[in-house]
């Protein structure tokens, strides 16, 4: 009987373990205008904040906005690598919603 009760307490503990594991999603804020996507120094925790935050990974999302430092003629961001990953991609605060793309949308080049 000792036995069972430990077998349902160990069971229920991995069970609760497994169903509260958040998973952690940040967001990013690109600044400094024109660049490559892979390039931490864009990337920042705040709307035009300072740069060097790390880059987007697919849990986390990611922001364009009026502090994302375009203008008419740095208005670029390069995917400069084979995968570019988040979770959400906004680009309403800049663009009135021109482009807003959720998660699994997958683009080729």
């Amino acid at each position: 009987m000792k036995t069972k009760n430990v077998t349902i307490s160990l069971m229920l503990f991995i069970i609760s373990a497994f169903f509260s594991l958040n998973v952690y999603s940040a967001n990013f804020y690109w600044v400094g205008g024109a660049g490559n996507w892979n390039d931490s120094q864009h990337w920042s925790s705040t709307s035009g904040g300072s740069g060097g935050y790390g880059v987007p990974s697919l849990t986390d999302n990611a922001y364009f906005d009026a502090n994302s430092g375009f203008t008419a003629s740095s208005n670029t961001v390069t995917v400069n690598v084979a995968t570019a990953s988040c979770k959400d991609m906004d680009w309403c605060a800049k663009f009135s919603c021109f482009c807003n793309i959720k998660q699994q949308q997958y683009f080729k080049y």
